[in-house]
């Protein structure tokens, strides 16, 4: 009946009257499904150990994507795909088992970033099913619903969601991410209008069922469906848990706690220490491109002419959807807390974690409050350590450039009025310093002719006094 709990529950019990009791290789799924990875894993190796003396070659494809799918939770991508591959390659052709290893090496695939080559092995075995009733069939289905929604290819998405939910015979992994994809699908289109305790009906079942793994392991297909529930207001019980114990699931295995985004000098985002390696230079600004302007949306057509503006449309379009794909599967992997929604053409984007483009931009306000002189060189200093040579400084991109000119024309005139200021007290020796600080920003042009102004200025004072 696929549910997971009870299954779980009913070894749990053998094992406590038998305990040589030996886990069936066919049953590691249910621990996969209770959360417990270690013991999966450790099962599935010791399968493959026992098979070197024992004829049980039926049962290793399950083994191998057992392997496969706990090696996926715990980040060990290259891993899992091992792990699959193997599983391909062991299953009869034709066979069910076969159609199950070709499905989840799409879905594996399009989580690193290769949602096309995913979608397109799929497509193959899709075409091949024959009339007759094949068990796995739906999970043909969900692989392609996932690539299609990682390629933000929605409608598609939704159309092999619901051929999944449809050839489902039990509340299974596929039938619960397929039913996530296509109410994230109905979010994101403007025609139709989603029944909140529809996704309240998802995660009762989710409970119920003990899926909630896939809500952990496929966090980006669900993280818009709590954002919906929170904004229209549901507080309902199961919704409310499942999302306490994704995160505590998250939180388990490593995947969060101490993010650094750097926005000023060389640009690094790092997770507990560790500096997140990006696919591709574009998957990186179009990262900071959102933590910079994000929250408030950026229109598609805008970050279009931003990142992609020598692209024909849709080539642009289809580098957009494959480098968003990118960027949530990076962040998702590193266990960076985000949110990323795409509605009436506009992307969104938010985060839990805070810059030093944040704090930069608070300093700034704060010294327009403050008059006292010695207060301001204190703020002003803070400003100028973060500054550190300016925004993005690696970055030419131009409406990365534009904004780094303009943060840097900031910064010069806070330390020219603090140099006025400090003047007057007759204290050159740190206006002096403040002088060669304004020239090392490299001001330009303008900023010169004010730097010989205020060079004029302290030659006045000092001749006043």
């Amino acid at each position: 009946c696929g549910n997971y709990n009870k299954a779980v529950q009913l070894i749990d019990r053998i094992k406590q009257y038998l305990p040589f009791y030996i886990i069936p290789y066919r049953l590691l799924d249910f621990y996969y499904y209770f959360g417990d990875m270690r013991l999966t894993y450790d099962t599935a190796r010791q399968a493959l150990r026992a098979s070197k003396f024992h004829d049980i070659e039926a049962d290793l494809t399950e083994v191998y994507l057992s392997l496969a799918k706990a090696s996926s939770y715990l980040n060990r991508k290259d891993e899992s795909i091992k792990y699959v591959d193997y599983a391909v390659n062991l299953s009869a052709n034709n066979s069910s088992n076969k159609y199950l290893a070709i499905a989840y090496k799409g879905i594996f695939s399009a989580k690193m970033g290769r949602a096309g080559y995913g979608k397109d092995l799929v497509a193959v075995y899709e075409k091949a099913l024959t009339a007759k009733n094949n068990k796995n069939e739906n999970v043909i289905y969900c692989a392609l619903a996932y690539c299609s929604y990682c390629q933000e290819e929605y409608d598609a998405a939704r159309e092999y969601a619901l051929r999944c939910e449809q050839k489902s015979r039990a509340k299974s992994g596929a039938w619960l991410l397929s039913r996530a994809i296509e109410l994230d699908c109905d979010l994101r289109d403007n025609t139709t209008s989603l029944d909140p305790y529809e996704v309240e009906k998802l995660f009762e079942q989710c409970k119920a069922f003990g899926l909630t793994i896939i809500v952990a392991n496929y966090y980006e297909c669900f993280s818009p469906l709590f954002d919906y529930a929170r904004r229209s207001g549901l507080r309902l019980p199961a919704t409310i848990e499942i999302q306490r114990n994704t995160k505590k699931k998250l939180d388990s295995s490593d995947r969060v706690k101490s993010v650094v985004v750097r926005m000023f000098g060389d640009t690094y985002v790092s997770v507990n220490g560790k500096e997140i390696r990006w696919h591709t230079r574009k998957e990186k600004e179009l990262f900071l491109l959102y933590v910079w302007k994000g929250r408030e949306g950026l229109d598609r057509g805008y970050i279009l002419d931003c990142l992609w503006h020598d692209y024909l449309y849709e080539s642009a379009v289809n580098n957009l959807k494959t480098t968003n794909f990118m960027v949530r599967k990076t962040l998702a992997d590193a266990g960076v807390p985000f949110s990323m929604r795409y509605a009436n053409g506009r992307y969104y984007f938010s985060a839990e974690f805070p810059t030093d483009l944040d704090m930069f931009l608070r300093l700034t306000e704060k010294q327009e409050e403050l008059d006292l002189p010695y207060e301001k060189l204190e703020n002003a200093r803070k400003i100028y350590a973060i500054y550190n040579g300016g925004f993005c400084r690696e970055i030419t991109t131009p409406v990365f450039v534009k904004y780094k000119e303009e943060l840097r024309a900031v910064v010069f005139r806070i330390f020219l009025s603090v140099a006025y200021d400090l003047i007057e007290t007759g204290d050159f020796a740190i206006v002096y310093r403040i002088l060669r600080t304004m020239e090392s920003t490299d001001p330009g042009e303008e900023y010169r002719i004010r730097i010989e102004e205020l060079k004029k200025r302290i030659k006045e004072k000092r001749n006043e006094d």
